[in-house]
């Protein structure tokens, strides 16, 4: 039977869980992965989610980001590996397949339309084995008056949906592939996605980053596969766009204030900051901040020796972390740690 052009779906996480499986990566072992409970929040309808409704998955997608590593490396493979993936996307409208080729049909202006003004974003799915998510774009948790969330490093993308031009306000996400990449790699992909609008600097994929990064035998290990970045081979990397980089790596980042005021700095007018954290019991990870949320009470918090600062207001960040998923909540525990979206033993 010929693989159908599009399906419909309404939103529930057994239906998420088929729409971002593949042949080499069944929905039972999607169910397993930490990307899998992340997006089943996220997408999902309590607090703050996104509150989807219908699950819209487009067959046979032809992903640039994808396409480049597949040249880079998996074209040459021995096991055939596909070109084609999926594209997931989401809305907050519940769709019937008939009203939604209805929509697609419909030459009206877009703006005028319902169905696109609840569009969410999309998920790629690669036809990989235990990598499948790529190249994502998904809204940003809502900014209200109750809800102080800034997301400075985001920008704006053109989406083709079957002929309809949309557009969303997001920054590209995907998943660590350390067959081509490491997850410095992914965390440099997203925020160059941002600096080639700031700065028209390119936008390389996550294999030519990690070619970039050059293997200085600083370590042991090869460039393909790759398990991660030093500091080193990230600034050759940044450097190889022709950006420069500031590394901060001192004592004075053991206060929580001091991160919150650096971060706080560079990310307002618009740049992503790579953040190094110490997962316990996991080893180091890179991942990159593209917002934060303030604090409602407007009194800054005052002593005789240091100067107030806005920054003591962000209560929390978001981030990207290629192992979990796009806007990740980043806190603080008031003990000089954070509180990331990673699960533990405890939940």
């Amino acid at each position: 039977m010929a693989e159908p052009f599009v399906t419909i779906l309404p939103f529930s996480e057994e239906n998420l869980a088929q729409a971002l499986c593949n042949p080499l990566t069944p929905a039972d072992k999607v169910k397993a992965r930490k990307h899998y409970r992340y997006f089943c929040e996220y997408l999902g309808n309590t607090g703050d989610s996104l509150n989807a409704k219908t699950i819209v998955i487009e067959h046979r997608y032809v992903s640039k980001s994808y396409l480049m590593d597949y040249s880079s490396y998996y074209s040459t493979c021995f096991s055939d590996y596909s070109r084609f993936c999926k594209r997931v996307h989401f809305f907050s409208e519940e769709l019937t397949k008939k009203g939604f080729n209805a929509a697609i049909k419909n030459l009206a202006a877009i703006e005028n339309t319902t169905i696109w003004k609840s569009y969410l974003g999309y998920i790629v799915v690669k036809p990989l084995p235990s990598i499948p998510i790529g190249a994502t774009l998904l809204k940003t948790y809502n900014h209200t008056t109750a809800d102080k969330r800034l997301f400075p490093s985001t920008k704006e993308y053109r989406i083709n949906l079957f002929g309809k031009e949309l557009s969303i306000t997001s920054l590209a996400f995907q998943e660590q592939d350390s067959v081509v990449g490491a997850c410095a790699s992914s965390a440099l992909w997203s925020a160059f996605h941002k600096t080639s609008q700031l700065f028209q600097t390119p936008l390389p994929s996550p294999s030519d980053i990690t070619k970039s990064a050059k293997n200085l035998f600083e370590n042991s290990g090869r460039t393909f596969p790759n398990s991660g970045l030093d500091h080193y081979q990230i600034g050759n990397a940044i450097e190889s766009v022709g950006l420069v980089s500031e590394l901060r790596n001192s004592n004075k980042f053991t206060d929580t204030n001091h991160v919150k005021a650096f971060i706080y700095a560079y990310n307002k007018m618009g740049l992503p900051v790579l953040l190094g954290i110490q997962l316990e019991g996991l080893g180091k990870h890179l991942i990159t901040i593209v917002g934060y949320k303030k604090a409602n009470d407007l009194n800054i918090p005052r002593d005789d020796v240091k100067m107030p600062m806005l920054s003591t207001k962000i209560e929390r960040f978001y981030a990207h972390d290629d192992q979990i998923g796009p806007f990740s909540k980043l806190g603080f525990n008031g003990t000089g740690d954070f509180v990331t979206s990673w699960i533990n033993d405890a939940g």
